[in-house]
């Protein structure tokens, strides 16, 4: 995401002003993992000075995600390596295995 213009002095102070459903501790503990980046993957913290303009880039991991009633098929991958973990983006297509 493009950081707005806005009052935060903080990243951190961004965050949770922004996004209330998400705890600071929760915040703290993604930045702590190093699941939010800057546009040359550097780990933020949020006491790092806001800057308007800058781009966040979030990664986190989904520890249990429901699998989808059907199969599904790759149709294309990229990697994007620009940050420094190994970005992976799939195109699936995903159709059920019997009719609804």
């Amino acid at each position: 995401m493009a950081l707005p213009p806005g009052p935060w002095a903080t990243l951190g102070n961004f965050l949770i002003d922004r996004f209330p459903a998400v705890s600071a501790a929760t915040w703290q503990a993604r930045m702590q993992q190093g699941e939010l980046v800057d546009e040359q993957g550097v780990a933020v913290t949020p006491q790092q000075p806001y800057r308007p303009g800058i781009r966040l880039y979030y990664y986190r991991s989904i520890p249990e995600e429901p699998r989808v009633p059907f199969d599904e098929v790759v149709l294309y991958t990229v990697s994007d390596s620009k940050v420094r973990r190994l970005f992976v983006m799939y195109l699936v297509y995903c159709r059920p295995a019997q009719p609804i």
